[in-house]
């Protein structure tokens, strides 16, 4: 599950995320026209209901998602005869995912100077078994097998997140950073996949591997033995588009030290 805020004062004064994402669904809260930082309040029905769409936009591009991916929309309106402007531009906002909708007239918004509040549901299409396996392999491929630091950021999203950081910061860079000390320590290091299991619910894949690779720099504290070694371990990948989002990493850590032992005995 995901939380995503947009920086509204009212987030933290009422305890509530601009959005939710679970799974491929996507809840925004309930959305009031709030200008930007140094802008004044838009005033009428139709250009307030354009900022609401501003704010929903940015969030659900936050989730992963756009407007298209809209099914549903609830408009709150204080003035029926806005009804008109309010409509046109919900038309221009999400004309092309048609979604449901309903408009409600209320007696006040929260500010009085607010003559609409949008809430919005998004769905995101769930990838085929086929996409996430060829994410996956890509994945493995080009880090993995052919050691391709440079692929890094068309194989991740921009908020990546590391769940298995073994100590180093969860994030894009430290988990880059990671791959390349590696990489120096075993520069033939290769893997391949001897497993892969597709999860296309919730958009993961795992991966079972094995690799080798020459002990040529430090590793671990353990100076080079320019040994081969064996690997193994488990990838589970979530997957987000054509990307990966996050990881998490389980390694054969005792089979990995008794070899790297063996050489520190010798």
């Amino acid at each position: 599950m995901k939380h995503i805020r947009s920086g509204s004062p009212y987030e933290g004064t009422i305890g509530f995320s601009r959005a939710v994402r679970t799974g491929e669904r996507v809840l925004l809260s309930g959305t009031a026209p709030v200008p930007a930082p140094g802008l004044p309040l838009a005033e009428g029905a139709y250009e307030q209901m354009l900022r609401c769409g501003e704010i929903i936009r940015a969030a659900l591009e936050q989730a992963g998602a756009s407007l298209d991916h809209v099914v549903r929309t609830r408009m709150f309106v204080t003035h029926a005869t806005d009804a008109d402007a309010i409509g046109r531009a919900h038309r221009e906002l999400f004309g092309t995912a048609a979604p449901a909708a309903t408009m409600v007239v209320v007696a006040a918004l929260l500010d009085p100077r607010w003559r609409v509040e949008v809430e919005a549901e998004a769905v995101l299409p769930v990838p085929a078994r086929h996409d996430l396996a060829r994410v996956a392999r890509r994945w493995m491929d080009s880090l993995w097998r052919d050691r391709d630091v440079s692929a890094f950021d068309d194989l991740h999203t921009l908020d990546f997140a590391d769940r298995s950081p073994a100590g180093r910061a969860p994030d894009r860079d430290s988990y880059r950073q990671s791959l390349r000390d590696f990489f120096v320590a075993f520069p033939d290091f290769t893997a391949r996949v001897e497993d892969l299991v597709v999860d296309p619910e919730d958009s993961r894949v795992a991966v079972r591997w094995s690799a080798t690779g020459t002990h040529r720099s430090d590793y671990l504290g353990i100076k080079p033995s320019h040994r081969a070694i064996r690997f193994a371990g488990i990838e589970i990948l979530e997957v987000r588009g054509d990307r990966v989002s996050a990881r998490w990493g389980e390694w054969d850590g005792q089979g990995l030290l008794a070899q790297l032992s063996s050489v520190l005995e010798k």
